[in-house]
């Protein structure tokens, strides 16, 4: 029997063929992303859970991967208060001092810059400290939201642990968008027959002749909103 996208892409990045409802002890993260809410205090839990660590082996505190992490400002742009303010500064120090990119106010929206500037590619496994991070899938990758516990043990050691492959729920979009249509009126309809817990635990996978002819921000638009039915 063939594999779902989902378990494609976990089974490539672990090395061996994984079936969903399988706990993978330790997921490989290929992109991580942190923006002004979760970032700050990832960045406080991870220098205070690893610091000393890492200085028993003699090297300064880093993440796994400075080329495959990222802080961006997106939440609250322009920056209205003075705690805010502060946390978007810790976050470019510690980028500055790690060599890790981080993006300034304004220069896009967290759940497509990694796209736009051509960071994120097909097979990629992406966490991002939102919900909407699910945006990412539209370039074939598994793309997710998480929290500031799991976000900064993976900016740590490059994982998230514990993880059970999803099943998956296949959408197949047939035709062409008639004119006055758009992408948004596609996923609000899904969303409607589904209700907001329909893909509850499990992932959503569009697939096609309709998906072809949609372009790259309309099928961003349709993976952005699939968790307001809870795909994970």
């Amino acid at each position: 029997m063939g594999q779902t996208m989902v378990e494609k892409i976990v089974s490539r990045q672990v090395g061996r063929h994984v079936v969903s409802g399988e706990k993978i002890e330790r997921l490989p993260i290929t992109k991580l992303f942190f923006n002004d809410v979760i970032g700050p205090p990832a960045i406080q839990g991870f220098l205070e859970n690893f610091t000393d660590l890492f200085e028993q082996h003699g090297q300064p505190a880093q993440v796994f991967d400075p080329r495959r992490v990222f802080f961006m400002p997106d939440h609250s742009v322009p920056t209205f208060a003075i705690p805010i303010a502060e946390g978007i500064k810790s976050m470019q120090a510690f980028a500055k001092e790690r060599g890790i990119k981080a993006y300034k106010e304004g220069d896009g929206i967290e759940h497509v810059v990694l796209i736009e500037d051509g960071h994120i590619v097909p097979w990629d496994i992406v966490l991002g400290t939102d919900s909407h991070t699910d945006t990412n899938g539209a370039m074939g990758t598994l793309a997710f939201g998480v929290g500031t516990t799991d976000g900064l043990y993976a900016m740590a050691t490059g994982h998230l642990y514990d993880f059970v492959v999803p099943a998956s729920v296949r959408f197949d979009l047939t035709g062409v968008l008639p004119k006055g249509v758009y992408a948004k009126d596609i996923i609000l309809h899904i969303i409607g027959r589904m209700g907001a817990g329909g893909c509850s635990k499990r992932v959503a996978e569009f697939t096609g002749p309709g998906v072809r002819s949609l372009s790259m921000d309309a099928r961003t638009t349709i993976c952005n909103m699939a968790v307001e039915m809870s795909a994970r």
